[in-house]
């Protein structure tokens, strides 16, 4: 009986765990210390882990939003490689693509189009493809790579191709449209 109370007890531990940090979504969202703002999509959930920011709507395998931002000259998580000031948006992407062919989680990716220049007046590109996660389910990504003086940003949009990547596609445009580096 103890042992039904223990496991009992642990399953509901990990599923508060699990619940924890997120939170409705909707409205300006500002962070100073890595200077930036945006609005967030409302009927959307958020999670804050450290400086980077995770939106879903219906569940992070239907479709997500992610901002993610990195101080320049600290190596990206698969390839290692360093991002660093003055970069060609060219070699931007190629970063991007290296670094994100080691991750396991995006299988099969596949670009349908980039473009390099200026991304909210600053050095940058965008990318569109596609993507096979663990369980072989194609997904569409969106992905806007760009860096200021200090920091790379990296605003992305994935969904199932089937479905949800048109279906919350409005949303992911109208929190681009929306995003904002704040200059001190």
């Amino acid at each position: 009986m103890l042992k039904k109370i223990s496991y009992a007890a642990l399953f509901f531990l990990l599923l508060a765990q699990g619940c924890a940090g997120w939170t409705p979504s909707g409205g300006l969202y500002e962070d100073r210390s890595r200077h930036f703002s945006v609005n967030l999509p409302e009927n959307w959930l958020m999670n804050r882990s450290g400086p980077d920011i995770f939106l879903t709507k219906d569940g992070p395998e239907l479709q997500y939003i992610f901002v993610q931002t990195q101080p320049l000259g600290k190596p990206l998580i698969f390839s290692r490689k360093t991002l660093y000031p003055g970069m060609k948006s060219l070699d931007m992407a190629e970063y991007f693509l290296e670094n994100n062919a080691l991750d396991q989680r995006m299988m099969a990716l596949k670009v349908k189009d980039l473009s390099t220049g200026q991304i909210l007046g600053h050095t940058g590109f965008r990318m569109e493809g596609t993507y096979e996660n663990s369980d072989g389910l194609t997904h569409g990504f969106i992905y806007y790579g760009f860096m200021t003086d200090e920091f790379y940003y990296a605003v992305s949009y994935s969904a199932p191709e089937r479905v949800y990547f048109k279906k919350n596609l409005p949303d992911f445009n109208t929190f681009f449209s929306t995003f904002r580096i704040i200059h001190d």
